[in-house]
């Protein structure tokens, strides 16, 4: 059966009725569709939708059986028809054959009116987009006949376009085009195309549009029969490259499907417009022998070879004695590139382009990588340039599929994971056809066996990336096939030592792959690999079992080692910029080895990559996996040569988990038992915070412990970590002087260590130090030397720690009384927190208060609160007793500007209890009181606010404390010694 759906309606066959064509039609265009998607679509107002749906298919399906099946919920039309006839038509660059298949819009005797307004709006929208579709084959079939010198068949085929009913009115741009090409040989509708576009106030004489696409006036250029996406400045850079005499040849190289061969013929046609050189394109996809090239090359000047006469004298008498451009496309197969060389020498003039997918390595060659397309939007467009292409293809073979937003990241997750390359890009976009962007993902993150499907229009060579791929490996040497299956074990890139460490590879090996495009190398040094071709390597690999398992153990004892050093390195305060980026940008390599570890059951490797990744993790917020893979690999940590590992396995746990650990899973008695001093050293920084935060009785030996052992190691760092974790509970108890003298003494053993991480927290916490005592210019000086400190190293959580703080002080200086002066600066830092890490995850960071619910507490109540319940649920998720008591001091302060008394006095109630059972955490205790005094003055009750008032004072000379003016500070009570001696407003 044959579905005519171009201007009246038929299927052949049994006659049916306009709802059921349209049905069949809807099918067709789309692919396929749900049952829940037809019924709310055809009968969308109706009670009996369901029932209305299974009687439709209950005549089709006897009047016209198989026409109609199931695939799982979807339904599928199983008859050819000629709205897929035309689109492929189009797609192949048939456009006369494309043209004789319309015979008028789409439907054009169906008014769906009588079936609601979506599936109205989904056949205007249908009828529209194809007709587009032909209008712009038409008029580039006729820019193509106006390039060759036919102006007669460019006239007809813009004539069609001028007449082709169903489209929408055409914009100034597809005027200017038409018009153009209709004046080549004097067309009537010439007049009329430029009567319309002087109606839109547009003039269409005149010079060509420069703006739209060009006609090709150099014949042998081949000619697109899709639209040209990206790389626009490459063009206009490449056209000025070949123009400079210093330049003679030019190689564009990139893997196969890169788009190679489309932008030389743009590049090369440029040339001749800037130059009026006379181009030559010399296709090569079907020579087999070096000798080939001069043969194809002699044919394309339109010369004959002679016997007896070479082919190298023949080309360069017709080369030698004028300027030109010569395009050698598909290079890569011959290996003829001494014949170039030669070309060059007897041919002074000439200037030669080849695409190829390596290099041809000759002295004069200038080489250009074509990577993939650009997934980030240009500047003033909506969308990337890849992204672009996905959407206009699927647009080719669905024209009436309408992207909405999920589609559209849906799709730009999949340019992603192809990285921008336009054939693979344009062979998952087909998949439109019967799929959504979403499942196209989905399938493509399981493999890459979707881009297997052909496009019958293209080029053999390019009809599926398995094709293109394996034409690439072929074309290895056994030594490089080799090297690059054993460097598949890498993720996200390498180094030329991990390379040789793990695959033998040499720098030669490297730079024969990266010369023939299978890999690539930045300006740092770094390799990578398009994610096809890393497939294609594992693929191999997998097939070798032994290399596999070889190159595993490999990868896994490299950055193991590595990572070992980075970690002793770090701890002892050096070098700490350069290990902190090297874990960021190794990280896909460290989660890999740790995988591969566990799963060969390598427990001493996993273990100590546990260690390494402790930071890391903390920074990525990926506490979950932390807990998991340490709490995985603990049972097999059981003999005696594993005590080591075992101890920094339980150090990660302990770190991630806010629960107290079961004595089996002690960190610090198995690192006191192990005698490791650096292990002691770290488990006591963990249990001493942990001590503290939960009001241990032994927290005041831990510390005592902690600061020994720090001066017995005799590291300067070392020691100032200690003299940190000292200031920080000098402050919290109350003693802001001490804090400061450890501060001091802290920073200035750390002076000379350059900028480190503990250097770094120092500023963070003498920040907070200064802001308690009132000292706010110097309190942001000292957060943004932290900010910056942070941000350098990569450590995330504390830089968005810092920002948040840097909010705090910015309402510290200027409070309530005028919050216009101090909402902007502190807005910033807090969206610039916000933007930098988690806000409720910050709270691994020990000192870390969010100041977003103070920020909100006058202007949005509800929002604030909102903010400040989720403070609170973070800080107690992580174990961060300051931040909670932060958090229901924020809350209290909300209440009391709402004068909701008794609310805001059970809030700081609780903090005064809390903090005093704990014993420290005095500036929160501090806050509260003042907050209490407040509450007990709306009340009118004097005396308790004079009490509450006189231990807050007591508490504010420890600190050095200046209560910041956010707070509102509470006057002194005045009056009798009554309870209830006159009431006080305090908004």
């Amino acid at each position: 059966m044959y579905l005519k759906t171009f201007g009246a309606a038929h299927l052949t066959g049994p006659r049916l009725p306009p709802q059921h064509l349209l049905f069949l039609a809807y099918l067709v265009a789309e692919g396929s569709a749900s049952r829940t998607r037809l019924r709310a679509l055809f009968w969308p107002h109706s009670t009996s939708a369901a029932a209305s749906l299974r009687v439709l298919l209950s005549t089709l399906r006897r009047t016209a059986p198989g026409l109609v099946t199931e695939r799982g919920d979807r339904l599928i039309v199983q008859c050819s028809s000629d709205l897929a006839l035309l689109l492929e038509h189009i797609q192949a660059g048939r456009t006369s054959q494309a043209t004789a298949l319309y015979d008028g819009p789409f439907l054009a005797d169906v008014s769906p009116s009588l079936f609601g307004a979506e599936l109205e709006e989904w056949l205007i929208d249908t009828r529209e987009a194809i007709a587009e579709q032909l209008w712009e084959s038409l008029v580039h079939a006729a820019e193509h006949c106006a390039g060759q010198g036919r102006p007669a068949d460019a006239t007809r085929h813009a004539e069609a376009a001028w007449h082709l009913p169903g489209l929408p009115p055409r914009d100034g741009h597809d005027l200017q085009r038409l018009h153009r090409l209709l004046m080549l040989s004097g067309s009537p509708h010439a007049s009329r195309v430029a009567r319309e576009a002087r109606e839109l106030g547009l003039t269409v004489t005149g010079p060509p549009d420069q703006h739209g696409p060009t006609p090709v006036t150099v014949p042998s250029l081949p000619v697109d029969v899709t639209p040209f996406v990206g790389h626009q400045d490459r063009v206009a850079d490449l056209a000025r490259t070949l123009t400079d005499p210093a330049v003679r040849l030019l190689t564009l190289v990139g893997v196969g499907g890169a788009g190679k061969s489309r932008l030389a013929a743009r590049v090369a046609h440029a040339v001749h417009q800037d130059t009026n050189w006379p181009v030559w394109w010399v296709p090569l996809e079907e020579a087999r022998h070096p000798d080939d090239l001069l043969a194809q090359t002699a044919l394309t000047l339109g010369a004959t070879l002679l016997p007896g006469r070479p082919a190298l004298d023949l080309v360069t008498t017709l080369l030698r004695d004028a300027p030109a451009l010569i395009v050698f496309d598909q290079f890569e197969h011959l290996d003829a590139a001494r014949i170039v060389g030669q070309l060059l020498e007897r041919c002074p003039h000439l200037t030669v382009l080849v695409t190829s997918r390596h290099r041809l390595t000759l002295r004069a060659e200038t080489a250009a990588e074509l990577a993939g397309l650009d997934l980030n939007p240009p500047p003033g467009q909506p969308i990337s340039d890849a992204l672009s292409l996905f959407v206009s293809q699927a647009k080719r073979v669905r024209p009436a599929y309408r992207f909405t937003d999920a589609d559209l990241d849906d799709s730009q997750a999949v340019c992603a994971l192809l990285d921008g390359l336009p054939l693979a890009i344009e062979l998952a976009a087909s998949w439109t056809r019967v799929l959504p962007p979403r499942e196209i993902l989905a399938a493509l993150q399981r493999d890459f066996g979707l881009l297997d499907t052909p496009l019958p229009d293209l080029p053999p060579r390019h009809r599926s990336m398995r094709v293109v791929l394996e034409q690439s490996w072929q074309r290895l040497t056994g030594r490089e096939q080799q090297v690059l299956a054993a460097l598949a074990v890498f993720h996200s890139g390498f180094t030329v030592p991990a390379a040789a460490a793990v695959a033998d590879a040499t720098l030669h090996d490297l730079q024969g792959l990266v010369d023939k495009s299978m890999l690539r190398v930045d300006v740092t040094g770094r390799f990578t690999r398009h994610p096809l071709i890393a497939q294609l390597a594992w693929q191999r690999l997998d097939g070798q079992l032994p290399l596999r398992d070889l190159v595993e153990a490999r990868h896994a004892a490299y950055f193991q080692q590595r990572s070992d050093e980075g970690f002793h390195e770090m701890l002892s305060g050096h070098r700490q910029v350069e290990w902190r980026n090297w874990f960021h940008v190794e990280y896909p390599n460290l989660r890999a080895a740790l995988s591969s570890a566990v799963r060969r059951d390598d427990v001493l490797t996993a273990a100590y990559l546990v260690r390494n990744l402790h930071r890391e993790w903390t920074n990525r917020d990926l506490t979950p996996v932390a807990l998991s893979t340490a709490h995985a690999i603990l049972p097999a940590l059981d003999g005696p040569a594993h005590v080591d590992a075992r101890v920094w396995v339980l150090i990660t746990a302990e770190a991630f988990s806010p629960a107290r650990p079961d004595p089996d899973m002690d960190a610090l008695r198995a690192a006191r038992a192990a005698g490791s001093e650096h292990a002691v050293l770290c488990a006591l920084y963990i249990r001493e915070f942990r001590a503290y935060q939960q009001g241990d009785p032994a927290h005041p030996d831990l510390m005592t412990e902690l600061c020994r052992a720090a001066e017995r190691t005799g590291r300067p760092g070392t020691l100032a970590i200690a003299l940190r974790r000292r200031a920080s509970v000098a402050l919290s108890q109350g003693d802001g002087r001490a804090a400061r003298l450890d501060l001091h003494e802290a920073l200035h053993l750390v002076g000379r260590l350059g900028t480190t991480f503990i250097q770094a927290d120092l500023r963070l916490l003498l920040g907070q130090v200064q802001a308690l005592q009132g000292e706010y210019a110097a309190a942001e000086q000292s957060l943004r030397s932290a900010t910056q400190m942070f941000s350098i190293l990569g450590f995330r959580p504390d830089a968005s720690t810092c920002m948040s703080l840097l909010a705090l002080v910015h309402l510290f200086r200027h409070g309530p009384p005028r919050p216009a002066d101090a909402a902007p600066g502190a807005q910033a830092w807090c969206d610039q927190a916000d933007e930098t890490f988690n806000p409720q995850a910050r709270y691994t960071v020990r000192d870390n208060m969010n100041a977003r619910g103070f920020l909100l507490t006058g202007p949005d109540p509800d929002a604030a609160r909102e903010w400040f319940g989720r403070d609170l649920q973070g800080a107690q998720t992580f174990g961060n007793r300051q931040g909670e008591l932060l958090a229901r001091v924020g809350l209290g302060y909300l209440a009391l500007r709402q004068r909701h008394w008794a609310e805001a006095g059970d809030h700081f109630t609780d903090v005064v209890q809390t903090s005093s059972v704990l014993g420290g955490h005095v500036p929160a205790r501090w806050l509260a009181l003042h907050g209490l005094t407040r509450v007990h003055l709306g009340l009118g009750d004097r005396r308790s606010a004079r009490s509450v008032r006189e231990a807050a004072q007591q508490l504010e000379a420890g600190l050095g404390g200046v209560l910041p003016k956010w707070s509102g500070a509470a006057p002194a009570p005045r009056g009798g010694q009554g309870d209830n001696g006159g009431t006080h407003s305090s908004g």
